[in-house]
C-alpha cells in the first residue's frame, strides 16, 4: 500500500508541476479558427465537467465504502463501483483524448491545471492516508486489491494527462 501511495503521489507531483504555469487559454480568434476553437472548446469543457462529476463520485464512493465497519460491505460497495468506474474512466480517456488533439498546448495546459486545481484531489488524497482507511486496507487483502485497481484506473487518465502535454 505504501508503495502505491509513493507512486501516487509522484505521478500527482509531476502532474502538477508540469501544470504549475500561469497560462490562459486563448479562443483562437485571431487565426480565424473561431468555429473550430469554439468548437473544441465545447467539448473540452463538457469533458472537464464529466471528469470532475467522475472524480466527485469516486470520492464519495470510497467515502460511502469506508464508512461501513463490516468489510463484507465495504467489498461489496467498492466491486460493485469498480467496474461501473472501469468503463467510465476507458470511455472519459478517450473523449479526453479526442477533445485534447483539437486545442492548441497552451489551451490543453489551461484545462489540466484546471482539472488539478480541483478540491476532489486534495479530497482524494486526505482519504488514501487517513489512517482508518489504510489499517483497514493493511488488514483486508480483498480491500487492498479493489482501492489499488481503482487508483490505477483514475491514474491512468493523469498519465493520459502527461502524454498530451508533452
Amino acid at each position: 500500500m505504501k508503495l502505491l501511495k509513493v507512486k501516487f503521489l509522484i505521478i500527482l507531483t509531476a502532474f502538477c508541476f508540469l501544470n504549475t504555469g500561469n497560462v490562459q487559454a486563448t479562443a483562437g480568434i485571431e487565426n480565424g479558427n473561431e468555429g473550430v476553437t469554439a468548437s473544441a472548446a465545447s467539448n473540452a469543457a463538457i469533458t472537464e465537467a464529466k471528469y470532475d462529476r467522475m472524480m466527485r463520485i469516486f470520492i464519495s464512493r470510497l467515502k460511502l465504502a469506508f464508512s461501513e465497519t463490516d468489510d463484507t460491505k465495504t467489498v461489496a460497495i467498492l466491486s460493485q463501483f469498480s467496474q461501473q468506474f472501469h468503463q467510465q474512466t476507458d470511455g472519459l480517456k478517450q473523449e479526453l483524448a479526442s477533445s485534447v488533439k483539437q486545442l492548441s498546448k497552451e489551451e490543453t495546459a489551461a484545462l489540466y491545471k484546471r482539472l488539478v486545481e480541483r478540491s476532489h484531489n486534495a479530497e482524494l488524497i486526505a482519504l488514501i492516508f487517513d489512517e482508518r482507511i489504510t489499517s483497514r486496507v493493511d488488514k483486508n487483502p480483498e480491500i487492498k486489491q479493489l482501492l489499488e485497481t481503482l487508483q490505477a484506473k483514475s491514474l491512468e487518465i493523469q498519465q493520459t494527462d502527461l502524454l498530451a502535454l508533452k
